[in-house]
């Protein structure tokens, strides 16, 4: 009596010391936040950010109405001009707006106010030619980047301040006021104009709002999903409250431990909490099947239902954590923290399933029995089939290893969310009424001061651009040599030149309009790539095929780059999946042996392995079926599920085991008897709580979700079919009737 309390009270201070450490969690509200600071990709992008003044930045994008195909009426090009412009200066009055860039930014009209529309008409025209005053050609992006060829449509450019561009709650503060006051200002002078935000600020905060938004659809569907199911499997709410007591404590403490390390939580992370409380419920569940199966409702019995699943249950949660573990080779930090928590949440629910669980047991009324879904499994239980079923199965892993071939690669940050999502629709506007909103940079360098005039500089930059132009992927290239007055600048030969660089040495970036193009000291050159709507594994085949031509030329300025936040994503999508088959591979490993000394059956773990591989494959096989682009969260799943599919099928080669040495010539179909109204509650119970991912608007949470939930119950299928006739065929047992 005197050894319970001591364990009980260091519990109960360990628990509360958890807790203490959930202040220490923090949402991060920056795109960054998926990459590594020591990241080459991310290094070389900030670099390059820096070095041409790049911010991240809010797309405010102001659309005016276009003109309708029964007029002849063209849009009113001085009006949307003038809106913008008003429009900009109630941004620039914003305290904590550091920079705002808008059309009236990079052209200046006629001091010949008469002449001013035909001059602003004419920057319409498809013919250079046309156009009455240069200065309206000013820069490149007076058409198509920050004003529609139609006339229809603008954008205005806001950077903020760096402290505000981080912290979540800052961030969502200050997208609130924004909003608030171009609303205020166009309720008093315009009706008929609609705004959309979009860029990396408006990313950032569609990050934050997925978080909070995912939780709270998370928490009431998986509470109710776990009461209505676990009820009507088990007969009594009593069980479901006992194991969400559990399922809670194991969140609440595993995130608490999170806050300690200060944990830095993005939106991939909302999906943990379920996680944790699925698993943990699963596993519980075993325990609450034995002690229902035991007929005995005494003070002794819960201890007695945990002694008899102690090993598997370690075994499976052992095995669960492993594959978690495993997301820690993921080259993406929240993906990194979803394997940390989750398998601290696992090891913690194993710790509350085995120490405070038997506690909770006697509240179940002694009326409720063993679950009904026994009854059922008798039927499950196919005899004189056992040859039959394998080659079946046979077949359709066969015919899943060629489905499977139709997944690819693919991770397009601007498709993360719902097609109805307002920064998806303004993301696509951009796509589809300018010149794209995938952009690259790269930049050409000299490695020294003034460089930037070098003639054979100039030369790599004129054949770069020109190249780039031909390419189908690209739809606008920007440099500084596409300016008007650098242009009209060089041409004449080496009095050009010179007068190009006395030009620019007296003349600062910012006063050529080319702030973003040309480098510190006039060492070097920025060219800005526009690029069609790419797909993931096409941007990287593009910018795979830029460097290929890069390097094939004889030079001996650097050219660095591309970057930019898509191709990042891409090229972590990529390396993300790499880091997952990876980790598969190491968990299938570590799954093997564990197993195999554990069981000490060589047999029972090849067994149990190509029963849990080929549900993932044909998982796999559907999803390429389905959707076919594995993104972030769709190769999470390769890395982590091996983990906690396998569970079902250790439970049942260790109760199969221990029927065989007792000599029972129907060791199969006791173990099914025994095990199997355990293993298909545990898998209902998993794929209801993952299946609650499938209400968040945030594609790599949905495809997380949707290829689980597949994975389990394709798993359960073969635990209850095929494992028990390659165990009868391998073991030689007599088929019965």
């Amino acid at each position: 009596m005197s050894k319970p309390r001591p364990i009980a009270v260091i519990s109960l201070l360990l628990a509360l010391g958890c807790i203490t450490g959930l202040p220490g969690l923090s949402v991060n509200a920056n795109y960054r936040a998926y990459f590594d600071s020591d990241d080459p990709k991310i290094i070389a992008h900030n670099e390059l950010q820096q070095r041409y003044h790049q911010h991240d930045s809010l797309l405010v994008v102001i659309s005016a109405g276009s003109p309708s195909a029964s007029t002849a009426e063209a849009p009113d090009h001085q009006a949307l001009i003038g809106l913008v412009a008003a429009l900009s200066q109630v941004l620039r009055d914003l305290s904590f707006v550091r920079q705002v860039t808008s059309i009236q930014d990079v052209i200046e009209p006629s001091a010949d106010q008469s002449s001013g529309d035909s001059e602003l008409d004419a920057l319409f025209a498809d013919d250079a030619t046309e156009v009455a005053n240069p200065q309206w050609r000013a820069d490149p992006r007076a058409k198509g980047l920050l004003l529609s060829p139609g006339g229809a449509h603008a954008i205005i450019e806001v950077s903020f301040a760096r402290e505000d561009q981080h912290d979540a709650n800052v961030l969502l503060n200050r997208m609130t006021i924004l909003r608030a006051a171009l609303a205020e200002h166009l309720l008093e002078h315009e009706t008929n104009v609609e705004v959309a935000y979009s860029g990396t600020l408006a990313l950032n905060e569609s990050y934050v709002k997925v978080v909070r938004s995912d939780l709270i659809r998370f928490a009431p569907a998986l509470v109710a999903l776990f009461f209505i199911v676990l009820t009507v499997l088990f007969g009594t709410i009593r069980v479901a409250v006992i194991l969400g007591l559990s399922a809670i404590g194991s969140v609440v403490l595993a995130f608490g431990i999170a806050g300690w390390w200060g944990a830095e939580l993005a939106a991939i992370n909302a999906f943990v909490p379920v996680m944790i409380a699925t698993l943990t419920t699963a596993s519980g569940v075993h325990i609450v099947v034995s002690y229902l199966n035991g007929g005995k409702f005494d003070a002794a019995a819960g201890s007695r239902a945990v002694r008899d699943n102690l090993l598997p249950l370690i075994l499976t949660n052992l095995t669960t954590a492993a594959g978690f573990l495993g997301l820690l080779l993921s080259p993406s930090p929240p993906i990194r923290t979803v394997g940390a928590i989750v398998t601290c949440g696992v090891l913690i629910g194993l710790g509350l399933n085995i120490g405070l669980l038997p506690k909770l047991l006697r509240f179940i009324p002694p009326r409720v029995g063993p679950p009904k879904i026994s009854q059922v499994l008798r039927y499950l239980d196919f005899p004189h089939r056992s040859r039959s079923q394998v080659a079946l199965f046979a077949l359709v892993v066969a015919l899943a290893a060629v489905a499977v071939q139709g997944n690819r690669i693919n991770d397009n940050v601007f498709t993360y969310f719902e097609n109805d999502h307002p920064f998806r629709r303004a993301s696509e506007l951009i796509e589809t009424e300018f010149r794209g909103i995938n952009k690259l940079i790269y930049s050409v360098e000299s490695g020294k001061q003034l460089g930037a005039f070098a003639p054979d500089l100039i030369g790599d930059v004129q054949r770069f651009t020109g190249w780039l132009n031909q390419q189908p992927e690209v739809n606008e290239v920007m440099s500084v040599l596409e300016l008007p007055k650098v242009k009209s600048t060089l041409e004449g030969g080496d009095e050009a030149l010179s007068r190009y660089r006395d030009l620019a040495v007296h003349l600062s970036p910012a006063a050529l309009g080319a702030r973003s193009l040309i480098g510190p000291e006039f060492s070097g050159l920025a060219v800005h790539v526009y690029l069609a709507p790419l797909d993931s594994a096409a941007m990287v085949a593009f910018d795979d095929k830029v460097r290929a031509w890069l390097a094939k030329r004889a030079s001996s300025n650097q050219v660095l780059g591309g970057s930019g936040s898509s191709l990042m994503f891409a090229r972590l999508g990529q390396n993300n999946a790499t880091s997952m088959l990876l980790s598969f591979s190491i968990a299938l490993i570590v799954i093997s042996i564990t197993c195999g000394v554990a069981l000490r059956s060589a047999h029972s773990v090849w067994i149990g392995l190509l029963c849990n591989i080929a549900p993932l494959l044909c998982a796999y096989a559907m999803w390429a079926i389905v959707d076919g682009d594995i993104s972030i969260g769709a190769a999470i799943v390769m890395g982590m599920i091996l983990g906690v599919i396998v569970d079902d099928s250790v439970f049942m080669l260790y109760r199969f085991q221990k029927f065989r040495r007792t000599g029972s010539q129907r060791a199969v179909s006791q173990t099914i008897g025994h095990v199997g109204p355990a293993i298909v509650i545990t898998s209902i119970t998993l794929a209801a709580g993952l299946s609650t991912g499938l209400l968040s608007g945030f594609s790599p949470i949905l495809s997380m979700a949707g290829l689980s939930t597949a994975a389990i119950l394709l798993a359960l299928i073969f635990d209850l079919c095929a494992l028990p006739a390659l165990l009868r065929i391998t073991f030689r047992e007599k088929e019965h009737t």
